[in-house]
């Protein structure tokens, strides 16, 4: 015969297995609705070159992310950097 505690921490255990499983089924549906963004994440971006990049004409229908490579860099802009004040100057 059960007490009246055994009863209780079995269905606290109950209630607890069946929360970690649909959260289990619900973050496994999510990866598996998602595949490109979970192959993404798990191959990481690919360099292109120049050629690449010009046949690509519609982002979304692409399969993968992509890194560009090439010899044009934006260069900083020195203006844009703030100075801030320092604790210590009066």
């Amino acid at each position: 015969m059960d007490t009246w505690i055994l009863k209780m921490i079995r269905a606290a255990s109950r209630r607890r297995v069946v929360a970690w499983g649909l959260s289990l089924m619900c973050g496994v549906l999510l990866a598996t609705s998602d595949r490109r963004y979970v192959d993404n994440f798990l191959r990481g971006p690919f360099e292109l070159g120049a050629a690449d990049l010009d046949s690509i004409h519609d982002v979304t229908a692409s399969t993968r992310s992509r890194r560009p490579t090439g010899s044009r860099r934006a260069a900083p802009n020195p203006a844009r950097i703030m100075r801030w004040p320092s604790a210590t100057s009066s």
